[in-house]
């Protein structure tokens, strides 16, 4: 499902964004920007975190 609204989350202490799906549901997803060739190096070498995304409480 695509979503359907981004809100920057500037209070928070790494970057995140509130995310609105079509259905409703909101998630706060972690965004980092990374430089292409140093991701691809990163990943290629094993470093990286896996995470569970799970509906935000929003009110």
């Amino acid at each position: 499902m695509l979503a359907a609204h981004e809100e920057l989350l500037t209070e928070h202490a790494s970057p995140a964004a509130l995310r609105r799906l079509e259905d409703g549901s909101a998630y706060r997803i972690v965004k980092v920007f990374h430089e292409g060739r140093a991701l691809v190096e990163r990943l290629a070498a094993g470093s990286f975190i896996v995470g569970l995304a799970r509906p935000a409480s929003v009110s």
